[in-house]
């Protein structure tokens, strides 16, 4: 019986000493975060006073078991930076396919001054102008 544990841990450490990870369990509630990959962004205006703009965003995924967890918008001064986020189960065993997917995101735009802005979506950068103050008169 000693024979054996002591052969166990010179196997152990003879595989440490190779450069061979063992790696240890992950719990059963681990997620994996990531980002979706973004092809295009789109804006669109939709034809109504105070303007509305949301946008068209195509893009893809590594493989199914990936899922869009939160869409994070921000602004800064004349910046909208959107950042998709996903998460997979870590103990999920998924066929690596890609798997579109097409959203729409409205922006928070009422009350915005004429002019130009700029939108990055996970990277991917595009432009829309308002040729006047967005929002109603008194």
């Amino acid at each position: 019986m000693k024979k054996r544990a002591l052969g166990l841990m010179l196997m152990m450490d003879l595989l440490v000493a190779c450069g061979i990870i063992i790696p240890s369990p992950t719990p059963d509630n681990a997620v994996v975060e990531g980002q979706v990959t973004v092809e295009t962004v789109e804006v669109v205006m939709l034809m109504s006073f105070p303007l509305q703009v949301h946008l068209q965003v195509t893009g893809y995924v590594g493989n199914p078991c990936i899922e869009i967890d939160e869409i994070l918008t921000e602004r800064d001064g004349t910046a909208f930076e959107v950042l998709i986020t996903t998460e997979r189960d870590a103990q999920a065993n998924c066929i690596q396919v890609i798997e579109p997917f097409e959203k729409s995101i409205p922006l928070d735009v009422y009350g915005l001054p004429a002019g130009n802005y700029s939108v990055s979506v996970n990277g991917v950068t595009t432009e829309f102008t308002f040729n006047q103050d967005n929002i109603l008169g008194e």
